[in-house]
């Protein structure tokens, strides 16, 4: 009887840590990971924050098996994280285009003698009539970059919207800082 009641008095008290977890207050952060020793360790290659659609997201366990980051004359990310959007960056002839170590670019941008930035997410989860519009844009605004060694950080603000639907725009903004 007595390793009965021990048993049972075990299982109550997993059960109310199991509620008091469940119960935790909503906020409108997607994919902010808890503070673990992997979470740390993936951290230190990079992190992304960004807001879209009224949402903001936080990518700070990201996947570096199968991110990719390609840093030759052009720079070119693609960031996953699971249950987050996929993001994607083109960054042509990053090398001239930074030679001072930093700079400030507006998109779109034509007048500048070298091929477009590009900053695209891709949000599996969106509900859409057409499936390209999970493609989210950005088309207009103002990106600040700085290349320091082997550190990549980038400030965005501006809007875009899905990729066929240009009549839909909303606010975006956020940074970006991987080591390349």
């Amino acid at each position: 009887m007595k390793y009965f009641l021990i048993f049972i008095s075990t299982l109550l008290c997993l059960a109310c840590m199991g509620k008091s977890e469940k119960n935790e207050p909503n906020t409108t952060v997607v994919g902010s990971a808890k503070e673990t020793k992997e979470a740390i360790k993936n951290t230190r290659k990079g992190f992304i924050t960004y807001t879209m659609e009224g949402k903001t997201y936080k990518y700070d366990n990201i996947n570096w098996k199968k991110s990719k980051i390609k840093n030759e004359e052009d720079l070119r990310l693609r960031i996953l994280q699971s249950q987050l959007p996929n993001v994607e960056f083109k960054f042509p002839e990053i090398r001239k285009a930074l030679s001072k170590g930093e700079g400030n670019f507006k998109i779109p941008d034509l007048n500048r003698g070298l091929k477009q930035l590009q900053l695209k997410f891709f949000d599996e989860t969106r509900v859409v009539d057409n499936r390209l519009n999970k493609h989210i844009v950005f088309r207009k605004g103002e990106i600040q970059a700085k290349l320091s060694g082997n550190n990549f950080t980038m400030s965005f603000t501006g809007e875009g919207g899905p990729m066929v639907d240009k009549t839909i725009t909303f606010p975006i903004s956020g940074s970006i800082n991987i080591n390349i």
